[in-house]
């Protein structure tokens, strides 16, 4: 793929500006950094049809042996977008180019990946190399530079260890609860029989009241006030009898003798047998009253055991109530138990995807990982005429390159030669992403650092590899070099 030529009707601070690119090496020369990054993005826009704001503008551009015209016009109330084969005057999707056969699948994950390469940034080479060691990671495990699973995971199972720590906590204080609720449970029922121990001895009281045998018993009681108050009654009827039958006879004596001694005899006779049943009948009310009384203390004593037995049962109905309650409690508990809290649900689905990351990984690396070395380790032997011959990568992805003469540590080679096994990074990613397609290259600044052979060594080799290139620069010290390169060099001014 190679972009021939670019049109910018309004994109940012660029108006009416067009560019044209060759198939080899070019410049995009600008001090300004702004207006280089927003050609940049034009390009990448343009491609995949982003719409965050509004521009217009024209890409021609070379795929597969077939020229292209792609348009794009997001200023009008119904966005525009157009993609012309200009070699066979087929119109296309202009919103689905990277999944047809005109960009070969070009995706703007390939864009960044692959295409737009910028050097490496740090405050030391240290820094750099682990950046190097990181990207080279990421994408073996992930395809994508900018992804490092291996780093996901770890993350995952960070977040993965504060929800078990969280799911432990919730159990313990579950538990805690459940054992609460079944104590006080157990309380409960130890109250209960207590209650029911206590209503069963007033019960007993009750019983022992109304059925004992001797003389304070309810049924004697009854019984000997029943017979009193009817002898009472006997006694008050003899006694009026005598009193009738005495006073009778002594009239009569008086009336039909001479004498009244007779009547006064009778008369004095009656009234010391009114005397004894008068004692006799004292005698009988002061039982009556006895026995009255003592059941006024029977019927007390009853009383207060039924009252006793009430405030029982109204408190073993209480008890039992609450005894319910907990038991429920407890069992819906003991069921919530089984069923998996949130965070367990969480940590599954944790599990899933580390699963899930560590298969797809697995897969990624077995595709990619020993073709990316191998990949790298060609182009790294082109851009540097051979001095690095091959690159070693090991488990834990420390670096080694084959000198010929000696294996050194990535540690231990120059910054410049770093950043060109960056580069081959970055171009081995395109290769294996986009296959045969040969993809241009965006190069920001990344021959500032270099010499003059190194610089005409790396670019005779990507532009001898049928690959276009773009350099974006705003240092005239790197335009200089890439013009001394003895290679066709085509300027681009903005």
């Amino acid at each position: 793929m190679k972009i021939r030529q670019i049109e910018i009707k309004d994109f940012g601070s660029i108006k009416n500006k067009t560019l044209k690119f060759t198939s080899g090496l070019n410049v995009l020369y600008d001090e300004k950094e702004q207006m280089r990054e927003e050609v940049r993005t034009f390009i990448e826009k343009m491609l995949f049809g982003n719409a965050e704001f509004p521009y217009a503008g024209v890409l021609w551009f070379e795929s597969g042996g077939r020229n292209y015209r792609l348009t794009r016009d997001l200023h009008r109330e119904t966005p525009y977008s157009e993609l012309l084969c200009e070699t066979s005057g087929e119109l296309m999707d202009a919103d689905r180019i990277s999944d047809s056969k005109v960009a070969q699948g070009i995706s703007e994950s390939v864009f960044e990946n692959a295409i737009c390469i910028a050097p490496l940034k740090g405050n030391t080479g240290s820094e750099i190399v682990r950046e190097v060691q990181r990207q080279i990671a990421g994408f073996q495990w992930s395809a994508d530079r900018t992804v490092n699973l291996r780093r996901t995971s770890q993350r995952l199972k960070m977040t993965r260890k504060g929800y078990q720590v969280q799911v432990e906590r919730r159990k313990k204080a579950d538990q805690l609860e459940r054992g609460k609720v079944s104590t006080a449970i157990r309380r409960l029922r130890e109250e209960i029989s207590d209650l029911e121990d206590q209503k069963q001895q007033i019960g007993e009281q009750q019983s022992a009241l109304k059925t004992s045998g001797d003389s304070n018993g309810f049924q004697m009681l009854d019984g000997r006030i029943s017979e009193l108050e009817k002898k009472n009654r006997t006694q008050i009827i003899i006694m009026c009898a005598t009193v009738i039958a005495v006073f009778s006879a002594a009239i009569y004596m008086g009336m039909n003798m001479q004498t009244v001694v007779p009547a006064v005899l009778v008369g004095i006779a009656g009234a010391l047998v009114f005397m004894a049943e008068t004692n006799f009948e004292m005698r009988t009310v002061r039982e009556l009253e006895k026995r009255k009384r003592m059941k006024s203390r029977w019927l007390a004593k009853q009383n207060k055991l039924q009252d006793g037995r009430n405030e029982l049962d109204d408190e073993l109905h209480e008890k039992n109530t609450a005894l319910a309650n907990l038991t429920e409690e407890l069992q819906e508990m003991e069921e919530y138990a089984y069923l998996p809290l949130i965070d367990e649900i969480e940590i599954d689905s944790i599990n899933y995807a580390m699963d899930t990351i560590e298969k797809l990984s697995a897969r990624i690396y077995e595709k990619t990982g020993n073709r990316l070395v191998e990949t790298m380790s060609e182009i790294l032997r082109g851009i540097t005429g051979g001095e690095c011959r091959e690159l070693l990568i090991d488990e834990d992805f420390h670096i080694r390159v084959d000198t010929g003469s000696d294996l050194v540590s990535i540690e231990n080679l120059r910054l410049i030669t770093v950043g060109q096994i960056y580069l081959s990074l970055r171009l081995a990613m395109g290769e294996i992403l986009c296959g045969a397609e040969k993809l241009p290259v965006l190069l920001e600044e990344m021959f500032g650092a270099y010499d003059l052979e190194n610089a005409a060594q790396t670019v005779t080799w990507l532009t001898g590899d049928q690959r276009q290139v773009i350099v974006s620069t705003g240092k005239k010290k790197e335009l200089e070099i890439l013009k001394n390169t003895g290679i066709a060099c085509n300027t681009i001014t903005i």
